[in-house]
């Protein structure tokens, strides 16, 4: 009886953790997840900067990692997580892409629906970024 009981209390032990380790993230990593075709820079003095060579950036969640390919060359490999990062000042939290492998990160959101990912430049770890560039990409079908 008291083997059973232990058992069950690990069981319940366990599937406890994995629940709450992957709260908040998962929704995030959805909507990252898959290709995405980069259509428009803007500027930080907001002036739209033209786009000159076809970059596609890509979020595989299963594996975590992250490509980015400019035309038709893989230019970068990262491995990736989607976490909450203090804004300056430590005055709010944000949702951030973090590459673990150059220990950079960057903020993002969406538009339209979630069909459009935006990000502001990377920025190294425990640094802020005060100014720069907004990039804009599709989701590709």
């Amino acid at each position: 009886m008291k083997t059973l009981l232990l058992s069950i209390s690990v069981m319940f032990l366990l599937v406890g953790c994995q629940a709450e380790t992957s709260q908040d993230i998962v929704p995030e990593l959805a909507k990252v997840s898959g290709k995405w075709k980069l259509y428009k820079i803007i500027g930080f003095r907001i002036a739209e900067v033209p786009v000159t060579s076809e970059e596609i950036i890509e979020f595989n969640v299963s594996s975590k990692v992250f490509t980015r390919t400019i035309a038709g060359k893989i230019t970068e490999t990262n491995n990736f997580d989607v976490r909450a990062i203090s804004n300056f000042n430590n005055t709010a939290k944000r949702d951030a892409i973090v590459f673990t492998k150059s220990d950079t990160y960057l903020f993002f959101g969406f538009e339209d629906d979630n069909t459009t990912l935006v990000h502001k430049e990377i920025t190294p770890m425990g640094q802020e970024l005060a100014d720069g560039n907004s990039y804009f990409y599709r989701k590709m079908k």
